[in-house]
C-alpha cells in the first residue's frame, strides 16, 4: 500500500511540475534520484558509478518531463532510462578495463547490498542468493518484487518480451531455491 501511495504521490508532483510548480519539482526531483539511486546500486555492485549513472539519468528525465504525456507511465519509463544508463556504463567501463569492444560484452551478476537494518539470517540468504544471479534476472527480481511492476511493466522497462520475463523469473526463482536449499 506504502508503494502505491508513494507512486500516486510521485505521479501527482509531475502533473504539478509538468503545469510549471517549481516548489513540485524540488520535492519531485530527490525521490527520483533516490529510486534510480537504490537500483542503480543494486545493478553496479553499490560503487560509486551507480552515482554517476544517476546522474545522467537525472539529466534525461529533467530533460524529457514536460513531453511525458501518461504519469502513469512516468515510474516504467524512469526505471528504463536508469537501467540503460547502468547498463551503458557497466559496458564501458568493463571493455575499456579489459580492452573489449563494447557492443561484445555481457554484463555479469551485480550484488545486490545489504540494506542497513536488515540483520535476518533469512534476508541475507535470499539477497546472497539474488548476488549469484545474473545481471538481467537480478534486474527482474528487483523491479517485479521490489518495486511492485507487473510482467508486462517489467517486459517494457527492460525492452523484452513478456515471455521472457517470466521465464527470467521462473529461472531465477529456480536458481535462488537451489542456493539456499546448499546452504
Amino acid at each position: 500500500m506504502v508503494m502505491q501511495t508513494e507512486k500516486i504521490y510521485i505521479e501527482y508532483l509531475l502533473i504539478q511540475a509538468q503545469m510549471g510548480e517549481s516548489v513540485a519539482l524540488q520535492k519531485l526531483m530527490p525521490l527520483i534520484q533516490q529510486k534510480m539511486l537504490s537500483y542503480a546500486k543494486r545493478i553496479m555492485q553499490g560503487s560509486a558509478d551507480a552515482e554517476d549513472c544517476v546522474q545522467d539519468a537525472m539529466m534525461v528525465v529533467l530533460k524529457k518531463l514536460a513531453q511525458l504525456k501518461d504519469p502513469k507511465a512516468f515510474h516504467g519509463w524512469m526505471y528504463r532510462v536508469i537501467n540503460t544508463r547502468c547498463q551503458d556504463h557497466w559496458r564501458r567501463s568493463h571493455a575499456n578495463r579489459h580492452g573489449h569492444r563494447v557492443d561484445d560484452m555481457d554484463p555479469q551478476a551485480a550484488a545486490f547490498q545489504t540494506e542497513s537494518g536488515e540483520v535476518r539470517e533469512q534476508v541475507m540468504d535470499i539477497k546472497k542468493a539474488m548476488s549469484q544471479l545474473p545481471q538481467i534476472q537480478q534486474s527482474v527480481i528487483y523491479l517485479f518484487y521490489f518495486e511492485g511492476f507487473k510482467v508486462a511493466e517489467v517486459a517494457k522497462i527492460l525492452e523484452k518480451p513478456a515471455g521472457t520475463i517470466k521465464s527470467l523469473l521462473f529461472d531465477a526463482r529456480a536458481a535462488i531455491k537451489s542456493f539456499l536449499k546448499q546452504e
